[in-house]
């Protein structure tokens, strides 16, 4: 968070050349400071064509740039009501408990008459068992009826007995909630963007990878999230689910986002995990497709050039040296061309 305080000092040119090194790094590794630049960058490329006026007080590019974009985004005041002190006596204090302990007898008595309720009807409309229906004989036959003979008896075909249907809960009897803490499997963990990125800083990663992972079960869309993913598997030395995360940036996120995906992805894979082959692909998209801050086009060349130089193809990682050594915005990384530069081209 601090080489986010160094951006007024980069635009003002009053960095040392360790603190613009580091700054510049920082860039490729924070959008937010990124559209920071580019905004101050176009405000500062506009002044040329306003009218000069002449001061008692010389001020820089960048401090008018700065006064005129917080002129546009003040926040307006907002009519804020006094607050009310409420004065509260002891005796409302128990109030709430009280009206906890009503409702819960009342609950416990509709709950028990319910169940008596439906005991009493089912007990009412239960068929008479065999045990205490009367079992008919020949004897006890009227003397008209004939019993029948087994030539004349009709074996009807059996019918299943019909089943009774399920009875629905009486209206009006109030459902059971469940136990507390029992959540739906369903349902979408909250997002909490601020509070992940403090677990991280404080050194709990693993807790802010569990959230992060079931939140993005859920909501997968969500690119701040995958950024912030990235982050927690950096931290704990994760670098391959750290690339996973940020190839989902470069499938979901806006082009800046996607931008600085590849770039981060492709300083791992160069790095971390010495896959030098995996990394070209992305850094060579990131080229043919420039983001629209000029430092990350430059890092991407540079490390473009030093996979040239690990895969022998040394023409290639010449001519991107040498434009970088003649044209780079910073001097730091200039600096790492001309040096790169000087290891690659034999000596005259």
């Amino acid at each position: 968070m601090s080489e986010c305080l160094g951006l007024d000092g980069f635009l003002d040119g009053v960095l040392s050349e360790n603190q613009r090194a580091r700054f510049v790094e920082h860039l490729a590794q924070c959008p937010a400071c990124a559209r920071r630049l580019a905004g101050w960058r176009r405000v500062q490329a506009a002044l040329p064509a306003w009218v000069a006026v002449q001061a008692s007080v010389s001020v820089s590019d960048h401090s008018v740039a700065k006064l005129v974009l917080r002129a546009e985004h003040r926040p307006r005041p907002q009519h804020v009501e006094p607050a009310v002190r409420e004065h509260r006596q002891p005796w409302r204090l128990l109030l709430p408990a009280a009206a906890a302990l009503a409702l819960l007898f009342t609950t416990s008595a509709v709950v028990a008459a319910t169940a008596v309720w439906l005991h009493e009807r089912q007990t009412s409309q239960a068929p008479e068992t065999p045990a205490t229906m009367p079992i008919p004989t020949l004897d006890s036959a009227p003397a008209h009826v004939v019993p029948p003979t087994p030539e004349s008896v009709e074996i009807a075909p059996e019918v299943p007995a019909p089943t009774a249907p399920l009875e629905a809960v009486p209206t009006g009897i109030a459902r059971l909630r469940p136990m507390p803490g029992r959540e739906a499997k369903n349902q979408v963990p909250r997002r909490d963007l601020t509070g992940w990125q403090t677990l991280i800083v404080a050194g709990e990663v693993a807790r802010a990878q569990s959230e992060l992972a079931r939140y993005l079960a859920q909501v997968p869309g969500d690119v701040e999230a995958w950024l912030l993913s990235a982050d927690a598997q950096r931290k704990a030395q994760h670098y391959q689910g750290a690339v996973m995360a940020y190839r989902e940036v470069m499938r979901r996120g806006e082009p800046s986002a996607r931008a600085h995906a590849r770039l981060q992805a492709a300083i791992l894979l160069q790095d971390k995990l010495g896959d030098v082959a995996a990394s070209m692909p992305l850094l060579e998209a990131l080229v043919q497709q420039p983001p629209q801050v000029l430092v990350l086009r430059e890092l991407a060349n540079f490390r473009l050039a030093r996979g040239y130089v690990d895969q022998g193809q040394r023409e290639r990682a010449l001519l991107l040296l040498q434009d970088l050594a003649r044209t780079a915005t910073d001097p730091a990384l200039r600096r790492d061309a001309q040096t790169m530069l000087g290891e690659l081209e034999p000596p005259r």
